[in-house]
């Protein structure tokens, strides 16, 4: 299996703590609202949107994982595949938490009736465990496959990522930041465990 390399690993690592650091403190990102308003005048709400959000509750998401899993064991080994499912599983743990303590109020929180349960958006539940099956799969295809089996790879995987961010944003769930944090979070985290079972290999 290829190694990563620390330096892009860290430079991930520090764009994503960046990101949920400053979620905590405004509500969006310059260019969030452009961007949200952006998709949902051009991407039609509707029955597609429902079902790319049903696709990460169960027993749905672990069809997800399962699939993911088994094409990352061919593309980049077992270990490859070890960290995607351990990523996966520690994400789905900690969502809830890492969502409490920053605290950002989803788009839709204003229009709430008082007393109404809160709810937050970062990073973007949804995102987190594609990022961590569909998101990583691609970067490991990118690194490890060649040809035509890289394109297929990476553009399906591309193809996933963005179905979920127009139908989370375009659904009024969340900002498109709140999407993009957590793939980067899900990606480098598996990048990172992936990259730590083959060190301890030698």
């Amino acid at each position: 299996m290829k190694r990563f390399g620390l330096t892009p690993l860290l430079v991930l690592a520090a764009i994503a703590t960046a990101m949920l650091v400053a979620a905590r403190y405004t509500a969006y990102f310059p260019g969030d609202l452009e961007l949200a308003r952006f998709i949902q005048a051009w991407v039609p709400a509707g029955g597609w949107a429902r079902a790319v959000t049903r696709a990460a509750y169960a027993p749905w998401i672990y069809g997800v994982l399962i699939v993911s899993a088994i094409a990352a064991l061919r593309v980049a080994g077992w270990r490859a595949a070890a960290a995607m499912v351990l990523t996966f599983f520690a994400l789905m743990y900690v969502e809830q938490g890492m969502k409490e303590y920053i605290a950002r109020p989803r788009p839709s929180a204003a229009a709430m009736a008082p007393g109404a349960p809160v709810s937050y958006s970062m990073p973007s539940g949804w995102a987190l465990l594609f990022g961590s099956t569909v998101g990583l799969l691609g970067v490991l295809a990118w690194r490890h496959a060649r040809g035509a089996t890289r394109w297929a790879y990476v553009l399906g995987c591309v193809a996933v990522l963005s179905a979920g961010l127009k139908a989370r944003v375009v659904l009024g769930a969340h900002w498109p930041s709140d999407v993009i944090a957590g793939y980067l979070i899900a990606i480098t985290i598996g990048l990172a465990l992936s990259e730590l079972l083959v060190a301890l290999k030698k």
